[in-house]
């Protein structure tokens, strides 16, 4: 049986693991043998999706560094041992430039796949070293899977590295949504990310958004808001210093997608490539912001122009200094739209296509 494993980097937020869960599904849907490693919220995401442990590990503070695991730690070793000893056809890895350069010093770079976000790879707000930095580690394997929002695809060669751009990979959870109410009297805040290993800047705009969205819903309170953090620490600071009014719900805990998208009439959200391609896919009108005062500010302000550009009846820029008649007005115009559900195609089909290939399938 073929082996396809995934080392998903856990933090912040579950961008790096929840693309790579929905591809090892889709691998076990068809018979292939999947297993996965990752840590902190990422870990929790694995075993809640069912997904076989790689192996199992309490990791210490200094196993992790800002960019994933250290490649020097006990834990970074039991890894790389047990893709030795267990010799997979296909090592997947997703946000672990120095595990994954690691790796491919010790085992076919043949077999690893680089899992990328477009601005890996491409974001001009970094100093030139780190772009070089990122670029010698990611494309160390000889496959790369570069997935983002407003990408057609295409494939070029760097670095002796085969780089496939494709659009953004969905969790298996939204290609299974079949029907939404976008009739209904319910807004959802997503803010993702979370506390983990994040800059003081992104935790203090993420809060800051989730406020907003409290002071909104007692200006538009014939409508039921719920707001998703996945963290307790963010859900307390949102909380300190305001009080919420009976129409809002704040959730610190996973909740399934199914249950955060049910009828939906508008999203307000931090514009993260996962979150932001599930709401093209699903034609859900959204009031979209960017990070605030961190390197990932750049690749959500792309990811909203793409996604203007997708659909500019659907999808509204505010930013944090919008005062409240302003996210009132652009509420407002939301609610006024004739509606569109699949406006936009996922990678998924194309990157098992390409992951059988390099297999040999």
């Amino acid at each position: 049986m073929k082996k396809i494993y995934g080392i998903f980097r856990g933090f912040p937020g579950l961008g790096r693991v929840s693309s790579g869960i929905s591809i090892l599904k889709e691998f076990q849907n068809m018979g292939y043998d999947i297993a996965a490693i990752s840590y902190l919220q990422g870990l929790d995401a694995l075993q809640k999706q069912s997904i076989p442990l790689l192996l199992n590990y309490e990791i210490k503070s200094s196993d992790i560094t800002s960019i994933g695991i250290n490649p020097i730690t006990h834990f970074a070793t039991k890894i790389i041992c047990k893709i030795l000893e267990e010799k997979p056809d296909i090592v997947i890895i997703d946000g672990e430039p120095l595990l994954q350069s690691t790796l491919c010093d010790v085992y076919p770079k043949e077999k690893v796949v680089a899992l990328l976000n477009p601005s890996d790879l491409h974001n001009d707000t970094l100093p030139e070293s780190t772009i070089k930095f990122y670029h010698k580690n990611y494309l160390s394997s000889s496959n790369a899977i570069v997935h983002g929002i407003g990408i057609k695809n295409k494939f070029v060669k760097k670095n002796d590295c085969d780089i496939y751009y494709i659009p953004t990979l969905l969790r298996q959870e939204i290609l299974e949504i079949s029907r939404i109410n976008y009739n209904s009297k319910r807004i959802i805040g997503v803010l993702g990310g979370g506390s983990v290993n994040s800059s003081d800047e992104f935790i203090k705009s993420t809060i800051e958004i989730g406020k907003k969205i409290i002071i909104l819903a007692k200006h538009l309170n014939n409508y039921n808001f719920d707001i998703y953090c996945n963290d307790i620490f963010i859900k307390n600071e949102i909380l300190k210093n305001i009080s919420l009014s009976l129409n809002i719900n704040i959730v610190s805990s996973y909740t399934a997608p199914s249950n955060i998208y049910k009828d939906v009439r508008i999203a307000i959200v931090r514009a993260g490539r996962n979150v932001a391609s599930e709401l093209l896919y699903l034609g859900i009108p959204s009031l979209l912001v960017a990070t605030s005062g961190d390197y990932r500010t750049k690749e959500q302000e792309k990811n909203i122009d793409n996604m203007i550009l997708e659909s500019s009846h659907l999808f509204k820029k505010i930013n944090l200094l919008d005062n409240t008649d302003i996210l009132i007005s652009k509420v407002n115009e939301l609610l006024n739209l004739p509606l569109n559900k699949n406006i936009f195609i996922p990678g998924n089909k194309h990157a098992i296509e390409i992951l059988k290939k390099i297999i040999g399938e």
